[in-house]
């Protein structure tokens, strides 16, 4: 993944088969490097020497990082010889210099996938001698290191936070597309160490600044791959430096930054940037011309995406709420021609439909494409999958009887172990799609609304009372509605603005459907469901709201009452009527 010269290459390599199982991360690993220069080693190998039995009378600086070289480069790869070379590893590390030792962990992070545990354990076997010489270790021998662990996908906090603390100390010494590489590692190991990334954070601010306001012919401090794998980093990390993510997203809409963006490195930017709620138009705009060849470039080709890249983008413009119609189009339109939807994992194309629905984004032959897959996958889906899929489907009003059959199966067969809001999607879906029909999904998702009801948050509790309420399948006589207020009114305090709305919904849709339920809540939750009705009204005419409080206000009353009149019988002693 890195170059001699301690720069990545590109994102946009492919990568190889070992390296696609060491990592389940979205960056792409650039090609093995050439071997730094070995002129002053003697290479025995090539003078027909064998070394078997004679390792430590011939071995000298630089020997084992050449022959290292020579077994990685052969086709096809010998596994007995990669296993006797990382067992002489393991045994005389203690004899190579800082750069061969670098060197070495470097060369051996993209092994065949039959290896990938024999080299995990010599990487875990080397950690002592490596805190032991961290201070002797410099930036590029650094970088090579944390990258190799990152390839393979071994995690060591405590080697990762020696090597964090020896950057964060001489990160004024570290390069751009060293530092940036760093950060990429780190977070493709899922390790986060403030010191290390306050310290990236102040020095990159700096470079992309200096970049924006004095640019020049040169290169750039950050290229755009540092500020991709930046972005990524405290994407990842869910490191929300605003400050940093908006420095970094000025300098990548300069010119020369977006020419040279790779499509790849573009979708990783944006789904960095929306993770953590840096929406900034003008990248987002930046990206979009070039996506649809507005910039005065070529339009980007299918070929220049992968099918994973191309959701990644769905979802970024989506959770930013960037309704641009003709970016969604081209894109869905990336995966149909040629058919890359039958690639899609489960989880890509809930990702994508879901992404889709939230800004009313209906692309009818890519929809159909997914429901012949979905069908097709329908046991593969997780639950929360499930939810997405299917809400996405109802909220664009798209309309496939066999798939949404398919999918309700298997929520049914799951229901009982339902979270809260795959519980509220799916009882959403069927109030869209109007499926009432099937009283055994109903009534399970009823059962798991009910065991929930004191623990689910505010929105997923309005939401699955409402949709139950409109498939007339919500519980009568039996209190429940009264718990749901009460629980409702201990949420209050934390509720957002929109809340109340839903709240007013759920309680105007009740009292029509259940209105003797209503009249016999109990007195703190109806005054509650109420003063709700009564403080806004829904985007109905001023003739139905006036109607629907009128009818609220005189049920009220006339329980009231009725309780005044029960309590003045008992007092004289006769019974009421």
């Amino acid at each position: 993944m890195i170059s001699p010269s301690g720069r990545f290459s590109g994102f946009a390599r492919s990568m190889p088969a070992a390296a696609a199982a060491a990592t389940a991360s979205h960056l792409p690993i650039c090609p093995t490097p050439a071997p730094p220069p070995f002129a002053r080693v003697r290479s025995f190998a090539s003078h027909g020497f064998s070394l078997h039995g004679r390792e430590r009378e011939f071995r000298q600086r630089g020997v084992m990082a050449n022959e290292v070289y020579r077994m990685v480069a052969k086709e096809p790869p010998d596994t007995d010889e990669w296993r006797r070379m990382a067992k002489r590893i393991a045994e005389d590390c203690e004899q190579l210099t800082e750069e061969d030792l670098a060197y070495v962990i470097e060369c051996l992070s993209r092994p065949p996938s039959e290896l990938l545990s024999d080299i995990g354990d010599l990487y875990r076997s080397l950690e002592a001698t490596l805190i032991s010489r961290m201070a002797s270790f410099k930036s590029h021998q650094l970088k090579r290191i944390v990258a190799s662990y990152a390839l393979v996908g071994v995690r060591l906090p405590k080697l990762l936070d020696a090597l964090a603390d020896r950057a964060a100390r001489t990160v004024e010494q570290i390069s751009g597309g060293e530092y940036s590489s760093m950060a990429g590692a780190f977070a493709r190991l899922n390790h986060q160490h403030f010191a290390f990334f306050d310290a990236i954070a102040d020095r990159a601010i700096a470079d992309a600044s200096d970049d924006v306001t004095t640019p020049s012919s040169d290169s750039p401090r950050l290229s755009s791959i540092d500020i991709t794998h930046l972005l990524y980093a405290h994407g990842h990390l869910n490191i929300r430096n605003m400050r940093l993510f908006k420095t970094l997203g000025e300098a990548l809409q300069q010119q020369q930054q977006l020419a040279e963006l790779t499509t790849v490195n573009a979708a990783l930017a944006l789904n960095a940037c929306a993770r953590v709620g840096h929406c900034d138009a003008g990248l987002f705009d930046g990206v979009a011309d070039r996506l649809l060849g507005q910039d005065g470039t070529k339009p980007i080709s299918a070929e220049d995406f992968e099918a994973r890249h191309v959701v990644l983008m769905l979802n970024s413009f989506s959770r930013c709420n960037m309704r641009r119609p003709a970016v969604f189009k081209r894109l869905t339109g990336l995966l149909l021609d040629p058919p890359r939807v039958q690639t899609l994992s489960p989880q890509q194309l809930a990702i994508a439909v879901h992404a889709l629905a939230k800004v009313d984004a209906l692309h009818r032959p890519f929809m159909e494409a997914v429901g012949v897959r979905a069908t097709e996958c329908a046991e593969e889906f997780q639950q929360r999958e499930l939810g997405n899929l299917l809400w996405g489907f109802a909220k664009l009003g798209y309309r496939d009887r066999l798939m949404t059959a398919a999918l309700l199966a298997e929520v049914k067969k799951h229901a009982e172990s339902l979270d809260d809001i795959t519980t509220a999607q799916v009882l959403d879906a069927m109030r869209r799609f109007d499926w009432r029909g099937d009283y055994v999904l109903n009534n399970a998702l009823r059962d798991r609304f009910l065991t929930s009801i004191e623990t689910s948050d505010n929105h997923n509790l309005t939401q699955s009372a409402w949709c139950l309420t409109e498939l007339d399948a919500f519980p009568q006589h039996d209190g429940t509605m009264g718990r749901v207020l009460k629980r409702l009114m201990a949420l209050q305090d934390a509720m957002a603005t929109n809340s109340h709305t839903y709240i007013r919904q759920l309680v105007r849709t009740f009292q029509l459907k259940y209105s003797q339920d209503f009249a016999k809540l109990p007195q703190p939750e109806k005054d509650y469901a109420l003063s709700m009705v009564k403080t806004e009204r829904l985007p109905w005419s001023a003739r139905e709201n006036r109607g629907m409080t009128s009818r609220l206000v005189d049920t009220h009353t006339a329980g009231r009452a009725a309780i005044g009149e029960q309590q003045s019988a008992a007092a004289s002693g006769v019974p009421a009527e």
